[in-house]
């Protein structure tokens, strides 16, 4: 539709890279803190030592999305 082509970003597989893994249509996870946007890194630290965040087994598996909601409540005062 409108001239982009969604279909292969739909299927492509993930790759992992830098502790970040890229999934299909762009959406990038974030595994571990130093793979963390630095404006981000404080609030999923914060997260982890008061034990609210543990992570998969196998990395934090973060979105941008929650990293953008973890900190505005961070700012919020709610952790």
């Amino acid at each position: 539709m409108h001239g982009i082509d969604n279909t292969a970003a739909a299927t492509e597989t993930p790759v992992e890279q830098d502790g970040c893994k890229q999934g299909g249509r762009g959406m990038e996870r974030f595994n571990t803190v130093d793979s963390l946007p630095d404006w981000a890194k404080p609030t999923i630290q914060k997260m982890m030592d008061k034990g609210l965040l543990n992570g998969d087994g196998q990395g934090l598996d973060l979105s941008l999305d929650m990293l953008r909601t973890f900190v505005v409540n961070d700012r919020a005062g709610l952790y």
